[in-house]
């Protein structure tokens, strides 16, 4: 006689048919729900009836999000996301020699939040924070060995990021910034175009992928 063991006060071998029908008899049998005692039990919960939602931090019942703020300042935690990316959609033409110009960035590619104005060009903060900032612009019509810029201002009188590029050819040149700043709330960001090319026949190309502004904020 093989080592013997019990399921469900059933007494059997290690025969194989015996076995089978014991594996089958546990298999079929069903729980009367109603005669277990949830709270009794060790490590389980009824997530139902058992857990209080509303009283989790952070959380909202049935949904664990909170949208009734965007920042946990207590905690320092982004708890809903504030971005934006808008482009320009036509061509800015004769960009003045030597003169910041702001660039139209009119049309909304998204705005997560509703931070972005189409009609003064600018993301608007809502909360302070870190921001990723990126930002492109194609000139067109330059002139082969000038100067062009792009420039990212903070309220019109402070420059947060720049690019410079020396054009070698005279058909386009492309310029973008990718950066990190600490911004406060009620700050607005524009994108302007400078260069020193002696005339002022160059034009900024629009586009979606060719002239455009994101905004993305990443931490408090």
């Amino acid at each position: 006689m093989g080592k013997t063991f019990t399921v469900q006060d059933v007494r059997v071998d290690k025969n194989f048919k015996e076995l089978e029908r014991a594996i089958q008899k546990v298999a079929d049998a069903t729980i009367d729900e109603s005669d277990l005692d949830h709270n009794k039990l060790k490590n389980t919960h009824n997530l139902t009836t058992d857990i209080d939602h509303d009283a989790l931090t952070n959380f909202v019942a049935n949904e664990h999000i909170d949208y009734t703020s965007a920042i946990d300042n207590t905690n320092k935690v982004v708890k809903t996301s504030i971005k934006a990316r808008a482009f320009m959609a036509n061509t800015q033409e004769n960009i003045p020699d030597g003169v910041a110009t702001l660039v139209e960035i009119g049309n909304e590619t998204y705005d997560i939040g509703g931070n972005y104005n189409t009609s003064t060009y600018c993301f608007v903060v809502p909360v302070t924070g870190y921001y990723l900032i990126c930002a492109a612009i194609r000139w067109d019509n330059i002139i082969d060995n000038k100067r062009y810029y792009i420039i990212v201002m903070k309220n019109e009188s402070t420059q947060v990021s720049y690019m410079a590029n020396s054009a070698s050819n005279s058909t386009y040149l492309s310029s973008a910034v990718s950066d990190v700043q600490y911004l406060e709330a009620g700050d607005y960001i524009r994108v302007f175009a400078y260069h020193v090319s002696g005339v002022s026949t160059p034009d900024i190309a629009g586009g979606t992928h060719r002239t455009f502004l994101a905004m993305h904020l990443l931490s408090v």
